[in-house]
């Protein structure tokens, strides 16, 4: 069978240390079929032999050095936090002013360069890198692509913050406790709408391309296992992104995923309980709380079962139509021109505060 070079961009080849060959359409089938539920798996030979005579080989479909590792982070942390009911709140939150305090201003910095970074890739020869076969059309439409990606990644906090923050932000200037307490009300608006903006703005998105861009490239392009420590082979070399430090890689990007995720899962909760007690009548406590969750785990985990094209696809299409309905009521229900002079300013305002 012909061998096919697929000729990347000569600085991402030159970066990577190889160009990336795949042979033909034939063979990309056979590289699809190695996914599992849209992904590559990451296979590793395990002795068990310590743990039972008989298992003294083991193929993994997951690195069980990382996930017994999260497993056991993440469950120690939920256990503390309930258990210690008292106190854990109390030392969270000073672990959160202490961060705030001290690394706001990298937080600050980070998205501006992020920012920066993102928009320098969309200009260059780098955005020309398709991410994935050269020959083959795209798998999805744009629309369902960003509904995927909405939906998977901002919708829930959106539509929490997206009304919380600023109001937040405005009343906060109003009391007198932020540096903007000095202007107008309409200033005060803008600059609360401003601060909402920047953190669930293109600036936040940047923060998924820096992330998500060099393990699309590895997963699509090169056909590596979706691992962040993938990314780092280039940096640190094949033996050390295998090694204990690509472990302490992969178990960072799987914990800071999973609090990530509940965070979300435990905002829209809260909304879905309010909603229920506003229109039903339903008790906001935490036992209807622990429902919902279990209830939202399991479509989450029926999606995910059922694979990327049946479960998560149809799932974030019907959660992005029904946030446009949405959207439409709030305009129409509304001031739809109040609405669109404030849009409008508010974008003209962010971007002169930007450059």
């Amino acid at each position: 069978m012909a061998t096919r070079e697929l000729r990347v961009s000569d600085p991402v080849a030159r970066f990577y240390g190889h160009r990336f060959s795949i042979r033909d359409i034939s063979s990309y089938e056979q590289f699809e079929e190695r996914k599992i539920l849209g992904c590559i798996p990451q296979k590793i030979e395990g002795n068990c032999g310590c743990i039972c005579g008989p298992l003294s080989c083991i193929r993994y479909l997951v690195n069980p050095t990382v996930f017994f590792a999260a497993v056991a982070i993440i469950w120690s942390f939920v256990i503390w936090c309930a258990v210690d009911t008292e106190h854990a709140p109390e030392i969270l939150g000073q672990a959160q002013d202490f961060v705030v305090k001290y690394f706001g201003w990298f937080y600050i910095s980070s998205l501006i360069t992020f920012g920066l970074f993102a928009t320098y890739l969309v200009f260059s020869r780098f955005g020309d890198i398709k991410l994935g076969h050269p020959d083959k059309p795209p798998k999805y439409s744009i629309l369902t692509w960003f509904s995927m990606l909405f939906s998977a990644g901002v919708g829930v906090g959106l539509y929490f913050f997206g009304v919380a923050e600023p109001i937040f932000h405005f009343a906060d200037m109003q009391a007198g406790n932020s540096r903007w307490y000095e202007g107008s009300i309409n200033e005060q608006a803008m600059d609360a709408l401003n601060v909402s903006w920047f953190h669930w703005g293109l600036t936040a998105s940047a923060i998924y391309c820096v992330a998500a861009l060099p393990l699309a490239y590895q997963h699509h392009v090169l056909g590596q296992p979706l691992r962040e420590s993938i990314c780092f082979v280039p940096l640190i070399g094949k033996k050390y992104a295998d090694g204990i430090i690509g472990q302490l890689i992969d178990l960072t990007s799987v914990i800071g995923t999973m609090f990530g995720v509940a965070t979300s899962l435990g905002l829209g909760v809260l909304q879905i309980n309010a909603g229920l007690a506003f229109i039903f009548n339903v008790k906001q406590d935490l036992k209807t709380q622990l429902i919902i969750i279990w209830v939202i785990t399991l479509c989450a985990t029926g999606s995910v079962l059922t694979g990327l094209d049946a479960g998560i696809r149809r799932l974030s299409e019907i959660n992005f139509g029904f946030s446009f309905i949405v959207i439409i009521f709030v305009f129409f229900a509304l001031d739809p021109i109040y609405l669109i002079n404030l849009f409008i300013q508010g974008i003209g305002y962010h971007f002169q505060w930007i450059l």
